[in-house]
């Protein structure tokens, strides 16, 4: 009796360590503004030391925004089939080397993107039921009993999400409001209208045949046939016809303003506020060399690159 009392206190342990983890984790530990973090790590939510460990070398299995709440269960489980496995079986061993060596490449080579933790989620969920219940088997717990067990697990998922939830809910609340506060003013349509994203290219003076850099938004395309120049800000790689090449890291603001503008017959920049955090040049580029001419629908910016005086020797910067 004592024993089943133990491991029924155990149990509840486990239960209250994991809704202890999940409300430190969306409460306290992820961030909800970037404030002076990394914008590339703030997104990728590993800006932080801990983070950058339980997102990221750890991810798999304490990512808790995309793994869930479950996957941290697995690692007691792998280290008892790996040190200890059950009945002497050295396929549970197996299994428990295997698991730990993919979640250590994951974690070191892809950690950063919670993608990539995703190839071992079915494995790790595996790993957790089965070690639940060849424990539940060991301690010769009643079936009915280890119903419950497993249900709790559901339950401690569930919780999980509704800390999610509440989480996006409480950081999409005050991304509005810093939106807001942040917009410029003054520019935009005179009607007031909604546009569509191609009506608002239109509108803008944007025709099929202007040439324009798009950072990072395939919807610039979308129903028409415009004339872009592809280009992610967050690794400064543009796409032209000789292939990816970077643009403001190996030439000076003036140098990539001539590039875009003479070379490319490019003089518009399409971009989001937010898009442009990515890349440490691009947003000091568009506000130095670029002005804002109009604010579209999905928050979409417009800049045009301002004439400039042609340098000798400048061309000598397109390569």
């Amino acid at each position: 009796m004592k024993g089943r009392k133990l491991r029924g206190w155990a149990w509840a342990l486990v239960l209250l360590i994991g809704v202890a983890l999940s409300c430190a984790y969306f409460l306290a530990w992820l961030p909800l503004r970037q404030g002076s973090m990394d914008k590339d790590l703030f997104e990728r939510q590993i800006g932080s030391p801990l983070l950058l460990w339980m997102n990221g070398y750890l991810g798999p299995f304490l990512h808790l925004d995309y793994q869930g709440i479950m996957n941290w269960l697995a690692l007691p489980v792998l280290v008892w089939w790996t040190v200890r496995p059950p009945g002497g079986d050295r396929r549970y061993r197996a299994v428990g080397i295997l698991v730990i060596i993919s979640a250590g490449v994951i974690g070191a080579f892809g950690g950063f993107n919670p993608r990539y933790g995703f190839t071992l989620y079915p494995v790790v969920l595996a790993v957790v039921f089965l070690g639940a219940w060849r424990l539940m088997m060991y301690w010769e717990v009643p079936p009915r009993r280890r119903m419950v067990v497993l249900a709790s697990l559901v339950a401690l998922q569930y919780f999980n999400v509704s800390m999610d939830v509440l989480y996006r809910v409480r950081a999409w609340r005050i991304e509005k409001m810093e939106a807001a506060r942040t917009a410029p003013q003054g520019i935009g349509n005179a009607s007031g209208k909604t546009l569509g994203v191609q009506e608002w290219l239109d509108q803008a003076g944007i025709g099929a045949s202007t040439t324009v850099l798009v950072n990072n938004l395939p919807q610039f395309w979308y129903g028409a046939a415009r004339k872009g120049l592809y280009y992610w800000s967050g690794s400064d790689l543009l796409y032209g016809a000789q292939g990816p090449e970077l643009l403001l890291e190996r030439r000076t603001e003036d140098e990539a303003a001539h590039f875009l503008a003479d070379s490319l017959g490019c003089r518009y920049v399409l971009t989001t506020g937010d898009l442009s955090g990515y890349g440490e040049r691009f947003r000091p580029f568009l506000e130095d060399r670029c002005s804002l001419v109009a604010l579209g629908p999905q928050n979409l910016q417009l800049f045009r690159i301002r004439d400039l005086p042609s340098p000798e020797g400048h061309e000598s910067a397109d390569r």
